[in-house]
């Protein structure tokens, strides 16, 4: 009886050894873009049974309740509250109901909208989730509401292979609002050791780059941006210090009674367990202008607010002394397009074509259309701008690298020269500069452009078919239907040139490049295909005689996981033990069994464990889960 007790234990400890192999870590996730927009619509049972098929009845209601008539000849490229872009305006003008269409149709137009795509934004698609959430569970908030979320949530993840991962929370305002604690608890409530969710507050802000109104009035795509103040709703100056300052007052304001509307029970815990799961702050606004002085100054303040609290923290008793830092994440050099901006819809044709017409046909992100504008000039000196502000911040305050970490979110359009100061800035201050990179993330929202050369002659096909019209909604499966397949892979991002001069300047692992997904739902991006693409784009780049020399394997993205988690002090295991670049390139030397130098760049690559988050990176990785079931099975029969 004892024999098989213990085999039992053993056979419990191979299968979580097993889960830990085959997840990831997600550096760079929106907690609104997890669910697909099914689950709001019996999120109670979404976990269960993860019902996608909505009565369509329901969604009748609900698109009644967001439609929108013209009022004009041009769709605007902006709706009234500047967030809903013309591509969405033009689907809820265009479509008055749902309900008599097939239901692939149906579904292919509510994904449309609620999600990212070729002809619609992101910035759309989390507006209109926002208001399915209050057409399905109402305005206020209740725990019963937030536990549902909560587990519908966290199932997810799990789903989705993200074992780990830090979540930008929103923050409209400088203050708590319930739901935000809630998330906290959220995460407190599943926090184990293999499941570890962190929440970094995002806040939705202009102060970084000046915007005015509306997105299109304040874009510029020559980067020739001019200093101006700052003003609050109300038309008075901002004072960004004071701002800062009640931002990071954010991280010690709560009390443990502020969760009540969280939980029915009282088991709340600790207040230091709220703040070990908050880990940072996370700024964003739609990179429509460029980085200013005024914003760098923004920045500084919340630099610093960041290491005030990380010592507060550390000084604590609960912490044990862990190093803990915290996270100051920026999104930058992602850019903004802008769809359908060179010529516009015009709603008279809109309204009387049949489906698709011509509004439809093309996608505005087809290099041989290009009906969108983009910044990408403006991004790259926005980086530039931002890391010549981490460099001042460096001079002044040498101690703020033992107390948090600088993330670069998106870098999309970062150049070589500034990637080279970045590796510079790691390997004087290891663990304190770091960058995340999404792909088909980027690829769908149109910051990563699709390549002038790639065929887009079954796309378009597809286009003119009511039939397969919304599975471009996926454009990414759609031009890489198999991410084994390296060749398709690098026929789509074998210029990726941004995330080449990370891992070439990074000096393996020291500037972690750490893949996310951006929100896997709203933005179509499966967490384990990213890590293949990622893969693939390794193999293909050490092709490269300059990229070769810096012998990077391509575990890389997991090694860079664990490299932040470590920093963190979130992450047990030891990575590298030396940060000399030339031991460093050393032990990433390939071994003659994975070394892609010399290989095709078109050759087909199966996934491996060795790039999930987690699994160890000697040889024969991706063994080691069926060695240990297998082993504890013959256990179990003694």
């Amino acid at each position: 009886r004892g024999s098989l007790m213990f085999a039992q234990k053993m056979l419990l400890l191979s299968f979580c050894i097993s889960v830990a192999y085959a997840n990831f870590f997600d550096p760079h996730n929106h907690i609104n873009g997890i669910l697909p927009w099914q689950s709001f619509f019996d999120l109670h049972n979404f976990p269960e049974n993860r019902n996608l098929n909505v009565d369509p009845e329901e969604i009748e209601r609900f698109w009644i309740t967001i439609q929108k008539n013209l009022t004009s000849d041009l769709v605007p490229l902006y709706g009234d509250n500047s967030r809903k872009g013309s591509g969405t305006l033009a689907t809820l003008a265009k479509f008055t109901s749902l309900l008599d269409l097939p239901s692939k149709m149906r579904d292919g137009i509510m994904e449309r909208v609620l999600t990212t795509t070729p002809f619609t934004e992101f910035d759309s698609a989390y507006d209109l989730i926002s208001t399915l959430r209050r057409f399905t569970k109402g305005s206020t908030p209740d725990p019963e509401f937030f536990d549902d979320l909560c587990t519908a949530t966290v199932n997810e993840l799990q789903l989705q292979k993200i074992s780990k991962s830090e979540q930008s929370v929103s923050l409209t305002t400088y203050s708590w609002s319930p739901e935000k604690l809630c998330w906290l608890d959220c995460f407190r409530r599943t926090k184990t050791i293999s499941e570890r969710h962190s929440v970094v507050l995002l806040v939705l802000t202009d102060r970084l780059a000046f915007i005015n109104e509306t997105h299109f009035s304040s874009f510029r795509a020559t980067g020739e941006c001019q200093p101006e103040q700052y003003f609050d709703s109300a038309n008075r100056p901002v004072d960004l210090e004071e701002e800062a300052n009640q931002l990071i007052q954010q991280f010690t304001s709560f009390t443990v009674d502020d969760f009540s509307v969280c939980r029915d029970d009282d088991d709340i815990g600790e207040l230091f367990d709220f703040q070990d799961i908050l880990v940072g702050v996370d700024v964003a606004a739609p990179e429509v202008g460029c980085f200013t002085e005024q914003g760098m100054l923004y920045v500084e303040k919340i630099a610093l607010g960041l290491q005030e609290e990380s010592k507060r923290r550390k000084a604590l008793p609960e912490t044990g002394g862990r190093n803990t830092r915290l996270l100051f994440h920026v999104h930058v050099g992602e850019g903004f397009s802008i769809l359908f901006a060179k010529q516009q819809i015009h709603s008279e044709t809109l309204l009387s074509e049949d489906f698709p017409g011509t509004t439809f046909e093309k996608l505005p992100v087809d290099p041989a259309i290009s009906n969108l504008i983009s910044n990408t000039d403006v991004a790259a000196e926005n980086v530039r701008v931002l890391v010549a502000k981490i460099e001042d911040l460096l001079d002044r305050y040498e101690s703020l690298p033992e107390d948090i970490i600088f993330r670069l979110g998106h870098v999309t359009h970062i150049d070589q020269n500034t990637a080279q100061k970045l590796g510079a800035i790691a390997r004087k201050h290891p663990g304190f500069i770091e960058a995340d990179i999404n792909l088909d993330s980027n690829l769908i929202t149109g910051a990563y452009p699709i390549p002038a050369d790639f065929d887009m002659s079954e796309i378009n096909q597809m286009l003119k078919k009511n039939s397969s019209h919304f599975e471009v909604n996926k454009l990414p499966e759609i031009v890489i239907p198999d991410p084994n397949n390296c060749e398709q892979v690098v026929a789509i991002y074998g210029d990726f040139f941004a995330l080449k001069y990370l891992l070439m300047y990074g000096c393996p692992v020291v500037l972690p490049s750490i893949l996310g997904t951006d929100g896997p739902a709203v933005e179509h991006a499966d967490m384990a295909r990213q890590h293949q693409l990622g893969k693939c784009l390794v193999e293909h780049w050490n092709n490269d005689p300059e990229f070769a020399q810096h012998k990077i394997r391509s575990n890389v993205f997991k090694q860079s996981s664990l490299f932040h988690l470590k920093h963190m002090g979130r992450e047990e295991e030891d990575v590298i033990s030396s940060y000399d670049c030339d031991e460093i390139k050393t032990s990433y030397s390939p071994s003659s069994s994975d070394s892609s130098s010399g290989s095709d760049s078109g050759s087909s690559s199966s996934t491996s464990d060795s790039d999930s988050f987690g699994s160890s990176s000697s040889g024969g990785e991706s063994l080691i889960p069926v060695f240990a079931v297998l082993v504890t099975f013959v256990l179990a029969l003694i």
